[in-house]
Parts: structure tokens; sequence; C-alpha cells
């Protein structure tokens, strides 16, 4: 902090520092760092050597002031209009080591110029004027001067004969320190020693101990002053003792800090002023005094002794200082007669500014100095999971307009069929989940008419919310009911057992089965509770204005207490869902009220990425995002179906809706911090609708680069698509981040993030544009019951830019300036500040610098490149760049270069400006391996040259360059476009080699050290193992290991290890990974960028490798044995080859495919049509199993798929949806249980001939085998075809080939379900090594052979031989009888019925047959009654007296004696004991059916009689269950009505609920659920009748 003086009015004060303005004069400006370029050799990436300083532009505001508020910004502009002219050409200070409002160290103050500082020598009197106690003596001379005349109009003016003169040479060390200087020094804090110690490694950038020149100028860029002239930092350093160690910086500083006051006796001071005890003082009134009173100030000096004050204007205009904050400012490093409480830093003061960081790009001061372009009039989209309206900082923007315009869900996870239309009657109409809804008077629909719809309120929460609602509605809805309802079952069957006595009756077993029933069931439902949530009904109107939507959410049909919202575009009306989830929601209308989307969000993501945009706090400006004064446009592309993921649904909805708003309602500026890695760049459906919003629309796009570093090329896409048009974003951490958001013990310098993705792309482009902060703690949304949170991720860097380019826009427009995307992306890349100390391939072109941008766009704005995007590509792949990646690199390489301009919006484009368009270029690059031409002559036509590149002398490792093309007629604007050059010369292990593998020792690693290895894998290598050693016994780090190889045409990821790994003395660590021979690995092993302290680590690499003949195996079971060979090349290897089957695939085809055209959002402007393909197929799982299901021909394609979507939703038998999916099958596993599914395909295309082609798409369906399966794998074919001794290892020496045998798998392990086209899935190891079969594994597929046909080979009786005419009347019998089950009850199947029992009066097929006509097994009709019926009807009675008398006929017919007496024997060893056990299970099931319908029969006709023949009937229905029981369990499939019914008789409802679980288990159904309900109603258990009529309309809902 430079040193400052105020003097009192009233010359009674103590004595103030004057803070003096610097003799030296302003330097005629310097080339820009353009013009430098191309005059000067670039050094290559090693090259540690400080950069020449450079000059463009004005300074940024000095670092560490506060922010002002938006509404002192116009007067404090005025206020400091003399300032920021005076101060053009000074450096800016560095950020401080303690916070932002104290400077920790002098050199800050210094930074700006070598200044002197006056000490008054008495109070009131002269001054004497004498040097900094560190600086050479200066004359002293004394000026007194009266202060009888008061003048406002004329201000002294210095005279700079009277300044020292300024410093030169060395430091002379001063003479030796008097006692009062060393007490004055005593006065030092300790906690602030140990702060000027983290200021001291804040600067001492290489950590030698000593800060010198290089020191000073990397950390001046690292925090992002990269003008500092060196005259200054010689000045400096001239100020201390030399060399400057720690010892004399203490001194330093502290001579520094003894010249200030106390902050008590400043504050005393300053409070003169505050006339009305308010806390401030009136800005002019002080500067005033300080130039007219006491030891007069000049103008300047008045200016830069207030030049950190915190301003404030109030309501009246009138610039106030809060003098408070500034005497603590001021007050250096001294004690504080106030301390802090035992135990804490005395620096109590939070440095806010680091939570959602904006001064490291300049953003703070861009806004110091031009608070109007605050992103006023600019509009944001963000592309994400949707953004809360009602979040802190939301509301409103810095001009009070609504802050969130409009909301969109484009996922289509929010929509709610609303075509149902209905009337009201009397007020009232009856919504789909069967509540009646009553219309409250208030409501204005002319029409009459209401659409209906039904949404599961889960279905709009996000999975934290969904979980805690989860968790709360279980704690207060089924809790406390459910162990109140165990707690009483428990107690009244312990009760039971101890009041009754063995042995038990009959009576009294079932009374005693029933109470176990009710614990049992109790206790099954706690263990099987599942929440399906809440089901809202919804309704649409149109007000004769708009369209409006109410959302049930009393769900008791109160829809006078619900809110009824507009659509938000029209209204901006939101609200929470309910009190508890406190989830905000709105509403659009689509297809005339058909269709109703509720927007809400599936993560906080959006919100904090909208936040960090352009967040706006009027009472708090330092949480405000970088564009307080911008719009947000919300664009959910996050489908909540499948766990926030973007589809291209969403996308290509996100984009239409961009496309829609032109005009005056343009978007300006969209954030995607969103994206996946995608195979290839070069196509893809979304990537070129992308390029139609910049290209045509102008519409600027960032992107985050990605969360996959540390590797190189790890971009995502977006903004890796075939141009480079979208801005990538790289995410950095700064000093003040570490502080306020890690809370970190050490503050270390600016870097990169460890797991930031690292350009290049894989096809050579940058990636990287530029870099900016990549953490914040701002507002996430209302659910999450905080106001803020920290979250990091280039997600958070890429709104950060795209704030500050709403920064930049908003004064464009202001100043009537033109830009285009193109030029706003060029100017970023030409400004941004490149930190020489930081991975290049990490920040792009350097942090983002707002204020230098500004100047660019503002001075450039009529280049002729501005509407023209200079697309370049490279080679015979059309690269976006040059990469040179695979092999050793051992030759020169020559590439064609095309460069090709397309204009912006080219068909509405003048065709004069096409004609015109001209530009000579000059081409220049700093390597000398690189060659090309010199000139280059663009016009509106593709141009072509030629490059060479001769990597054979680079040293082995990364080396990056570009060739830069510059406009000869003005370079000092920068490239217009450049050539990225990425040369990879990999490492090749000697193949004379004995052991394959790569030493590095005593490795010393800091806080974010990357240690990136490039190593040519040896061909026969399959995998890897790296060991790590700590040398530091008492040490330890945390560490990223990342390696990667890259395949043509294939996602980063496909040959990838990304770990995280503690390594420390005790043991070693060893981590194993596969690899690909002939490939370049490279390998990243980095200690993680917020793991402090410093470690020595050794680390080897070796290889192994057990190569089979292809990389994935499939076997035809029919084949036979089959054989593989191995093979190793590189050492001697130990093999045991397994294989495992784990899951079973099976092949569907769609039962049904459907083309048409989708709805007006589905629409690309003006009038480009998209289509749905909708594909159905249909599948039975037999047992419950996990499935995933996959679309062989579009899997694991989004970005760069050809169509845009491929989304498929499953459902159960009742239509419920039970899970969705897209692009990528691996992430979607559904557990499923017994039955029935659908699952509903959709394909969508703007083409409809590309979807004709899908409409015969089959689809896989993988599910996971009960037990995994395995192979017999043999030494030798004689082995394998005998099945003789198997194969259990072998050694594998160097060069040898050893082929091993797979014998099929036997038909008794292939499953029953299983059938011909199916095939089995699973992996196959080689290795014996644990880590090689970890890591080392390969696909493996298994196709199943036709099943052997079975043959009943018992001994056929041929006692009399069948004629034909035998076979077909038992064929017309057994047809007739088929039909007779299937017939309606009535005089027909009567008919039918008589024939056949005349015809064969012994065949018990006919007679079930009957039963089965007469009782129907559907769930409705055996479904037991709770109630008795006063009334029968006579045709009912008639139907279950014929039932009872066909039942009796079966029963009649079989003999039970011989039934039971066969199944009580053991075994059966007579010859056809095949044949008797069939004919005895014919006969045990249709007496078992018999006897079950004449019990179900029996106990409708006793629900119907009077209870005077109860005893009676009661009895026979005993005697018929316990006829039943001999045979089977009452859960039977064919007993199980009969047991409920003769339970809910008896009052035991404890069974029926059992015997009614059980039933839904196969086949659930609403009815079942609703008798579920009635008995437990009856039991009193309220909590299950919530339970389940809560969920029939979400799983039975009529929209499904």
């Amino acid at each position: 902090m430079a040193d400052s003086e105020v003097v009192s009015p009233d010359k009674t004060k103590e004595k103030k520092k004057k803070k003096v303005g610097s003799t030296k004069e302003k330097e005629p400006r310097k080339k820009s760092g353009a013009e430098s370029e191309l005059q000067s050799d670039a050094k290559p990436l090693t090259d540690t050597e400080p950069p020449k300083a450079t000059e463009g532009g004005s300074a940024n505001a000095v670092p560490g002031a506060p922010e002002e508020s938006a509404a002192a910004s116009d007067s404090n502009r005025k206020s400091k209009k003399t300032k920021s002219a005076s101060k053009s050409d000074e450096a800016p200070a560095p950020t401080n080591a303690s916070g932002e409002g104290r400077k920790a160290s002098v050199i800050e103050g210094t930074a700006r110029k070598a200044s002197t500082a006056e000490e008054s020598s008495t109070p009131g009197a002269g001054t004497s004027r004498k040097a900094s106690a560190v600086a050479p003596p200066a004359e002293e001379s004394t000026t007194s001067e009266s202060a009888d005349k008061e003048s406002e109009d004329h201000l002294r003016k210095l005279d700079p004969n009277e300044l020292p003169p300024p410093i030169e040479g060395t430091y002379v060390v001063p003479p030796a320190a008097t006692k009062k200087d060393i007490d004055l020094l005593q006065d030092l804090d300790e906690n602030k020693l140990m702060e000027l110690k983290e200021a001291f490694e804040l600067f001492d950038y290489n950590q030698d101990g000593f800060i010198d020149y290089k020191d000073l100028k990397l950390t001046y860029q690292t925090l992002g002053y990269p003008d500092v002239p060196d005259d200054d930092i010689a000045n400096m350093l001239a100020e201390a003792i030399s060399p400057l160690d720690f010892d004399a910086f203490v001194i330093l500083l502290g001579y520094k800090t003894i010249e200030m006051d106390p902050e008590a006796v400043l504050t005393e001071a300053l409070a003169c002023w505050d006339y009305d005890n308010s806390g401030l003082i009136s800005e002019d009134r002080i500067k005033h005094d300080l130039v007219t009173w006491g030891d007069k100030f000049t103008p300047e000096e008045a200016e830069q002794a207030l030049e950190d004050a915190p301003i404030y204007v109030s309501k009246k205009g009138v610039t106030m200082i809060d003098y408070m904050k500034f005497s603590n400012t001021l007050c250096g490093l001294r004690k504080k007669a106030k301390m802090a409480p035992d135990g804490l830093n005395d620096d109590l003061e939070f440095p806010v500014w680091g939570l959602l960081p904006k001064k490291e790009t300049g953003v703070t001061s861009f806004l110091n100095k031009y608070p109007e372009y605050d992103g006023r009039g600019i509009v944001i989209a963000i592309f994400d999971s949707g953004v809360d309206p009602g979040a802190p900082g939301l509301q409103i923007t810095s001009e009070g307009k609504p802050k969130v315009i409009d909301r969109f869900d484009c996922s289509g996870a929010g929509d709610v069929d609303t075509s149902t239309v209905v009337e009201a009657k009397d007020g009232i109409i009856q919504g789909l989940s069967g509540r009646k809804l009553r219309i409250p008077p208030t409501w204005q629909n002319p029409s009459g008419s209401y659409h209906i719809g039904i949404k599961n309120g889960f279905d709009l929460y996000p999975s934290k919310l969904k979980e805690r609602i989860e968790k709360e509605r279980k704690e207060k809805l089924w809790d406390p009911g459910h162990k109140r309802a165990l707690a009483e079952a428990t107690r009244k069957l312990q009760e039971f057992e101890a009041k009754i006595s063995s042995p038990l009756s009959n009576e009294d077993k079932l009374i005693k089965e029933d109470l176990e029933a009710q614990v049992d069931v109790l206790n099954t439902m706690e263990k099987k509770y599942f929440d399906v949530g809440p089901a809202y009904d919804c309704v649409v109107f149109h007000d004769g204005h708009m369209w409006k939507a109410c959302v049930d959410t009393s769900e008791k049909g109160d829809l006078a207490n619900c809110r009824v919202l507009g659509e938000y575009s029209k209204t901006q009306d939101f609200t929470v869902l309910t009190k508890s989830d406190q989830l905000s929601y709105s509403i659009n209308v689509y297809n005339d009220g058909n269709t109703l989307e509720i927007v809400s969000m599936c993560s906080s993501h959006g919100t904090h990425v909208a936040s960090i945009a352009a967040a706006y706090f009027p009472d708090c400006p330092e949480k405000n995002g970088a564009a307080p004064g911008a719009q947000i446009v919300s664009l959910t592309i996050g489908d909540n179906r499948l766990g926030s993921m973007e589809t291209g649904t969403a996308l290509v909805r996100a984009m239409i809706k961009i496309m829609e708003r032109s005009g005056p309602n343009k978007i300006h500026v969209i954030n995607m911090s969103y994206g996946e890695h995608a195979h290839f760049s070069s196509s893809g459906r979304i990537g070129t609708l992308m390029n139609e919003v910049i290209d045509k629309h102008g519409v600027v796009w960032v992107g985050s680069a990605g969360n996959h570093g540390p590797a190189l090329c790890t971009i995502g896409t977006p903004p890796d698509i075939s141009t480079n048009s979208i801005i990538g974003v790289g995410a950095y951490v700064s000093p003040d981040m570490m502080i306020a958001e890690y809370s970190l013990r050490q503050k270390l310098p600016g870097m990169p993030y460890t797991w930031t993705s690292r350009g290049p792309t894989i096809d050579g482009d940058f990636g990287v544009t530029v870099c900016a902060p990549g953490g914040a703690i701002t507002s996430v949304p209302n659910f999450t019951l905080r106001n803020s949170q920290l979250m990091n991720g280039t997600s958070m860097a890429a709104p950060h830019v795209c704030g500050a380019i709403a920064l930049l826009l908003s004064g464009l427009e202001k100043q009537h300036l033109k830009y285009s995307p193109y030029s706003v992306k060029r100017a970023l890349e030409n400004t941004a500040l490149y930190l020489d100390s930081i991975d290049c391939f990490a920040q792009g072109h350097g942090l983002l610098q707002v204020e230098k941008a500004f100047e660019h766009l503002t001075q450039y704005h009529n280049q002729p490149e501005r509407d023209v995007r200079l697309h370049v590509s490279c080679g015979v792949s059309n690269s976006k760049g040059i990469h040179l990646r695979g092999g050793l690199q051992d030759r020169p390489k020559d590439y064609t270069v095309n460069v090709e301009p397309f204009f912006a919006d080219a068909d509405n484009m003048d065709a004069s400006k096409k004609i015109d368009f001209g530009m000579k270029l000059v081409l220049s690059c700093n390597e000398s391996w690189v060659q090309y031409p010199s000139h280059l002559d663009l016009m509106n036509m593709a141009r072509i040259f030629t490059v060479r590149v001769d990597p054979t002398g680079l040293p082995h490792g990364v080396h990056f360059t570009s060739i830069k093309a510059f406009d000869v007629g003005c370079v000092t604007k920068g490239p217009v476009f450049q050539v990225p050059i990425t040369v990879v010369r990999p490492v090749e292990i000697p193949r004379d080699k004995f052991v394959p593998e790569l030493t590095f020792p005593d490795v010393l690693f800091k806080p974010n050290t990357i240690n990136r290895h490039f190593i040519l894998v040896p061909d026969d290598a399959t995998w890897a193992v790296l060991r790590l050693h700590c040398k530091d016994k008492d040490k330890s780090g945390r560490f990223v290991l990342h390696t990667l190889q890259l395949r043509p045409k294939m996602v980063c990821k496909t040959v990838e290890c990304h770990k995280m790994l503690n390594v420390t003395a005790q043991a070693d660590v060893v981590q194993g990974f596969s690899v690909k021979g002939g490939l370049v690995l490279e390998m990243v092993v980095a200690k993680y960028w917020a793991n402090i302290g410093e470690v020595v680590v050794d680390y080897t690499l070796a290889f192994h490798g057990v190569r089979p003949e292809g990389s994935s195996v499939t076997m035809q079971g029919a084949d036979g044995i089959m054989s593989i060979e191995l093979r190793s090349g590189l050492r001697c290897e130990e093999i045991a080859p397994v294989i495992t089957l784990k899951n079973t695939v099976q092949v569907l085809r769609p039962s049904d495919s459907k083309i048409s055209p989708l709805t007006s959002r589905d629409v690309i402007p003006p009038a480009r049509q998209i289509y749905e393909l909708q594909l159905t197929y249909n599948f039975h799982i037999a047992k419950s199993t996990d499935v995933t299901p996959m679309n062989p021909w579009l899997s694991d394609l989004l970005y760069e798929s050809e169509y845009e979507s491929q989304l498929w939703m499953l459902f159960d038998a009742n239509k419920q949806l039970i899970a969705s999916g897209d692009a990528y099958p691996c992430k979607y596993v559904v557990k499923l249980d017994k039955g029935d599914y659908v699952i509903k395909m959709h394909v969508r295309h703007e083409k409809k001939e590309l979807l004709d082609k899908l409409t015969d798409q089959p689809m896989l369906l993988s599910q996971k085998l009960p037990n995994s399966l395995s192979l017999d794998v043999y030494a030798s074919q004689t082995q394998a075809t005998t099945g003789g001794k198997k194969m259990v290892g072998a050694t594998l020496p160097p060069g040898h080939i050893l082929p091993f045998y797979i014998a099929p798998l036997a038909n008794d392990k292939i499953g029953k379900g299983i059938s011909v086209g199916q095939f089995l899935s699973g992996t196959i190891t080689y290795a014996k090594d644990e880590i090689g079969k970890k890591v080392d594994t390969y696909p493996f597929k298994y196709v199943i052979p036709e099943p052997p046909k079975r043959t009943n080979k018992s001994p056929e009786s041929k006692d009399k031989e069948k004629t034909k005419w035998d076979e077909y009347n038992e064929a017309v019998r057994d047809l007739k009888t088929s039909w007779l089950a299937k017939l309606e009850a009535g005089d027909q199947a009567t008919a039918l019925y008589e024939e056949l029992s005349t015809a064969y009066p012994d065949h018990l097929p006919a007679h079930t047959a009957m039963l089965q006509c007469l009782d129907s097994s559907e769930h409705k009709t055996n479904l037991p009654l709770l109630e008795m019926v006063e009334d029968m009807d006579s045709a009912l009675a008639k139907t279950y007296n014929k039932i009872i008398s066909v039942a009796d006929t079966v029963i009649n017919s079989v003999n039970q004696t011989v039934l039971l007496a066969y199944f009580g024997i053991k075994s059966d060893n007579r010859p056809d004991a095949a044949k008797i056990r069939s004919s005895m299970e014919r006969q045990k099931q249709a007496l078992v059916e018999a006897l079950a319908k004449k019990g179900c029969a029996l106990c409708r006709i006793y629900n119907k009689k009077e209870s005077g023949d109860g005893p009676k009937a009661l009895e026979s229905i005993d005697m018929v269950w316990r006829e039943v029981l001999k045979f089977v369990d009452a859960t039977d499939s064919k007993a199980i009505y009969f047991s409920m019914w003769h339970a809910t008789l008896n009052r035991h409802y404890g069974r029926a609920l059992k015997m009614l679980l059980k039933l839904g288990e196969d086949k659930p159904s609403k009815e079942l659920d609703e008798k579920i309900t009635e008995i437990a109603r009856k039991l009193g258990w309220t909590h299950w009748v919530y339970y389940f009529e809560s969920a029939l309309p979400v799983i039975y809902c009529r929209n499904n």
C-alpha cells in the first residue's frame, strides 16, 4: 500500500504520511505485442527466460481496490477522472498476500512508481520531507505556508523541483538502525510476519529464496499485469537490500510499515470529517481540505492519497468514503490495538473478492472504468440444467429489469399431455387422477374448456432433491404409522401365543397364522418400501389473452389454493412446487393447449453457472456475477430422466429457440457448460446446427473445455466441433481463490487446475481459447436449501468468460460499434495474458483480459475480417491444425493448409462486401523447425499453401507453435488466423533392452507439478505397470495418474487410465493400465494442485505383453473347439486364460414403427420440419435381473451422430415409465422384475428419407445372468476334444507363440430362456499376473447354437394303435375344449359343454374348461369382497351353482386317495414313470382348480346369504379349504384366490394381505392395489392407505 497522508482541519491531530507523485516522465507508447512478435525470435516452451515487457492499452485498475456499488459508478468515474488520465502509463500493483483491503507489501505500492515518503516533524507545523527509510538519503527541504486563505477554485501545484531525484543504482545498506527504529520494528505483529513469509514466497516465483527481476516479472504476469515497465521493477528492487532474501524483505516492509500510524489514530483523524457520525465522509470535502490546509497537497497527491478509499454515492448524489474501512486499508502490518480472540488470526476481514473472482481477468477494473457497460442490453442464453429465477441474485438486473426473461425445458422431461379436454359441471371437473377438481370462480375462461393432464412430482425433481423429499416423506408419512402398526401387531401375536397353549385347534392355527402374516407383511413392506412420488393434476386453460396453467399440488383438488401461472415469457410467473421442496417452476404451453411444459431444473449446475455470468446483488456488489446488467434466457438441455445428461432433442430445441429470437429480442451470447467427448469432430448433426447458430445468426458461443485433464487432447465437444468458432475455456485458479474458496493453508501462484482439459484437439486445433477462474462460491437453487455453494470446473470458467463477453458487447452496443462472433473471439485471443510459467495447452492464448479485449474491439471494429471466419483445414483429413503424434517423428512432413473465408450470414450479405474482401497477409512463426511461405494474398476463395514440419532435431516431449497471419495494413491488431502445430516426439525403448521399463529417479513434486512423458509403446506390449516410491519418510502426496493413447476416429477415453493415487513412504503404490502396442503413450504423473508441500518420488514404468491374435473374440458355439494363439515379445510371462460370460444379449426387432412430423416447437426456422421415427419393441423378463438396452447403429454417438436423438423409454405392463436412456448405453443399467415390458425409441431428423432407413432397426437387450458362466480352456486339441485335463497355466517365453483351446458350452449350462439368435457376452483374460488380469481384458462373445431336439425316450404303450380317425376326433375334442375356455358364459358355452361332457364324460380338461368359462381368472371378478351384500342377482346365483356342479363332477372323477398316495412316494422306478407322473399331474391340477373354483363360489354365495345359514356354509367352505391344502400351498396360483376369499370371510386380513402382495409380485394391477388399500383400512393402517392411494394415479395413470 502506497503511503498517504491525511491532515486534520483543526491542526491538532497526529502527523500523517503524504503520498508523493512520481517525477518520472511518461514514455512514448511502445510497440504492441503483435508488432514486437514479428521482429523477435520466439522462445521454446521450456525457455524460462522472462518475457520482454510490452505495453498496450491502459493499465488495469489497482488490484485489491474495493469494488464500487453500481449506484456509485457514475459519480466515481467523475471523481477519478484526473487520476485515470494521469495513471494511464503506470503499472498496476499486484495482488497482495493478505487480502484486497490491505496491501501486505510495499512492493505493491511502489509498483506503480518509485516514490519518497514525507513525514511531519511536528503536529500542525511545517513538513520535513525525507526519503523512505530504506532509500538513499535525500536533501531535506522545509516548506512553511500560511493557511489563512481558503480557496476552492485554485489548487496549488507542487513544484517538481521539490521532489527528490529518482532512485538509481544499487541500494547501499543504510546506517545501523537506531533504538527507535528497533522499537518500531518490534511493533510488527507475529501473525503478520507469517503473512510476510507467504507474500515473500508468492513473489519468489522460482522458490530459490531470493526475489529478483525474473521473479517480479513472472509474478506480475501471473496476477494479470504483463506491462509493468522494466524501470519500475528496477526501482522496486533498488529500495531493498541486495540480494533481496526474506530478511531483507522483512526489513523493507518493516520500515514501510512503521511509517504508518496505527489504525485507531488514522480512524480518529479521519473522523473529523464525519460531521453526522454516519461513518461516511465527503470525498470532495476531504480533497478540498487536503489541498488547502496544513501541509498542502497537490490535486494529484490528493487523488493518490484517496486512491484506495471505498467510494459510495449517497441518495443526493454526493460521493462519500467509508473512512473506517479506509483506515483498515491504510493501517499496514502494525499490531492492532484491539486484538482478536485467542486462537484467531488477527486479520478478521474475509477475502470476499475471491469467492466469485473477477479482478484476475480485469472484470472489476473494467466495471470501475465503464460502470454503464455492465452487460446492459445483452441477453445470455444458458444451455444447462435450468436456472432458478428465485435464487439469490437472479431477480433483477442492475437496471431493475427482470433477470431471467425466458425459461424452457428443451429436453421434454417436463412435458404433460393435456390433450384431454373437459368442461366443468357445477364448477367441478374430474382430473386424470380421479380426484374432483373445483374450479375457482375467479378464473377467467371464456371457452369453458379445460385441458387436463397428470404429472408425477418426482419427475420434476433433481436427483438430490428427490432423495431429500423421499426421506422426508418416509419420515413423515410412513415411519410413524408403520412403527405403531408393527408394534401393535407384534404385541397381539405375543399376547395370543402367551394365552393359547398347545395343541392348537384349526381355528387357533388360522388366527395365529393371520397374526404372523400381519407382522410378516409389515416387515416385508418396510424392506420393499418405494415412494413413487405424488401425482399432480394439471389444468390448462385460455383466459382470452394467454394460456394459463394450474398444478394441483394440494393433491385434494383444492385449486383455489394453488398458484395459477401464465406463460413465463409473457409474465415471468413462477412459484415453488411445495413448501418443503422449494423447487421453482414455471410453465409454457404448446399445440393449442395440448402440451403443458413444466420447467423446473435437473440439477443446481445451471443456476450456479448463471450466477457466475450475471448475478446481481444490489446490496452486496462483491457477490455480483461478471455482467450484473445482463439478462438471462434459461434453456434446459439436461434431461431429468437421464440424470441431467444432454440429449440431441434438447440441444436442437435450444438452438431453435436461439434462431427464433432474432432482431431486437436477439440472444447475444450462449454459455454451454455441458459436453461429451466425441469420436470425431469433422461431422455431426449437432455440430452443423451449432455452426449455423454462429454463422447465420451471429451469436457468440462459449463452451467449457472439459474436466478431463491433465493429459493432452482431452478437449470435449463443444468446443471441439468441425470449426473453431466456439470459444473454449480452460479453468484457472488464482491465489485469492485458493484462500477464499478452498481454505488452503498456503497461497500458491496462480495456475490451471490439474483436472482442466488440455489441448490440442485430436485434429490439431487449440481447443482452449482462453482460461479464466474455474471456481466460485455463488448462488444455487433454493431447493438445495442453501444460498451459495462452491463448485469448480471449466463449467465455472466458461460463464466467467461469457459474462465478460456480455460486458464487451454491452459497451459495443452502447457505442454503436459492430462486431461478430469471429471478431469477439479474435479479440479475446489477441489480448489474453499469456502466462509463461503455465502449461500452454491448459491456458490456450492465455488468461482473459477484458479491458484489452474491449480496446481491441473498439479500435479495430472496422477491419475487413470483422464479419469473416477464416477457416483453416490442414492435410488430407482437413484437420483444424497440424498434429504429429504417431510414431517417432523421424522425418520431415509436408502439409497443405487451406484457408477459406466464410462470411457471417452469407445468404443475406451484400455481394459487394464479398467482392471487396481482400487481405494482404504476412505469415510468422517462432520456430525454426517449421517452414512456411512469408506472404499470402487472401480473397473470397480458398487459398492453399504448403507447410513443412521438420521434427527431427527436436528433443523428446511435446512441442507447440503456430503460424500466425498478420494483416500488413494493421499488424497491431494481432493475428487474423493461426495454424496451430503440435509435435510429439516419444521416447523409444531400445529393442535390445533386457527389461522393457523406464525409471525416473528423485523427481521433486510441488503442488500442480505435472510430469508428462511420451513413450512409443513396444509392439507386443498389452499392459504396463507404474510403481511410485516416496523417498521422504514423513511426507506423502496426492497424485494424479493419467495415461492416454489416441486411436484414429475414436474418443480419447478409448485407451485411457485416470486414477487418483495417495503416495506415502510406508508402501509403494502400484498401478497397472492397459496399453496398445505401436501407439504413442502419454503418461502424466502430477501432484494435485491443492496438495500443499513438496515430496520427492521415484517411479518406474514397466511394460508387459501377452498379445492375442485379435482385440476381441467371437466364438460360434456350433463351430466346436476354438483355438487362440498368444505371443509374448517382451519378457517371460505366465499365462492362465480365463473366460467369463456375465450377460446374455437378446436381439429385439421392432413390433411397430411410425414416422410422423413433430409439432411447432420442432421446426427449424424458417420452415424446416423435424420428423420423428418411433420404434416399439416388446420383450419379457422371466426372472428379476439387470438389463441394458442399446441400439448398435447409434450407440456411443451424440455430437458426431448424423441423427438428432436416440432416446428410448422403457414401460412396464401398466404403461408406467420405468427408465430412459440415450446415446451411451453403459450409463443405463435398469433393474427389472419378472413381467412384460415395452421399449419405445425415438430418432429425429429433418430428412424423412434418413429415418426410413431405420424402420427395421434391431435393438440389443443385455441381461445379466444369475450366475456367470465359464468356458473350459485346454492346452491341447486332444484334451479339449476328450474333455481331459484343463489348462491351469503356462510360461510364454519372449518371441514364442502358444496356442490354447476353448471348448463350447455344454447344453445343460445354457439357460432355458436363451434361444437361437442370442449370444452371451463377457471377457477373456490371458495373463496369470493379478495386475494383468485386472487391466488387460478383452471382450468375448459366445453365439448360442440351436438347442438339440428333445425326444421322449420313455417306452410307448401300443396296446391299441390309434387310427387317423381317432386322432381326428381327439384333435376336434381338444379344439372344442380350448375354445370352451375362451367363450363367455351363456347358452352357447353350455351347449358346447354338454356336447363334450356327453361324448367324453371322463375327459377332465372339458370340465375344467367349463369352470374357466364360468369363472374368469381376471382380478376384477375373483378378488374377495370385504362386505356382505344383501341381494343376489338370480343370474349370478345360477352361475355360482353351476360352478359348484361342474366342480363336483371333476372332484368325483378324481380318486383323491390314489392321488395322495402317488405324491407321497419319494421315487417311482417303474418303466412308464414319466407317463404316470404326467397323468397324475393333470389330475392334480384339475382337482385343485375344481376345489378352488367351488370354494370361491361357496364364498360368494355365503357373502350374499342371510346370516342364518352362515355357520353351516362356512363349515362347507372350511372343508373345501382343507381339501385344497392337501395338495398345494395356499399361495399356489390356482388356489390363491380361494385362499384370499377364505381369509377375508374369517376376517383374517393379514393372511389376505400376504396373498394379495404375493399375487401383485407376479402380475400387478390397479384392482389388486385397491383391494390392498381396502384391507389396510380395515386393519387401521392409515399409512398403508395413503401409500397405495397416492401411488395409484402414478402407476396406473390414464395418460400413459
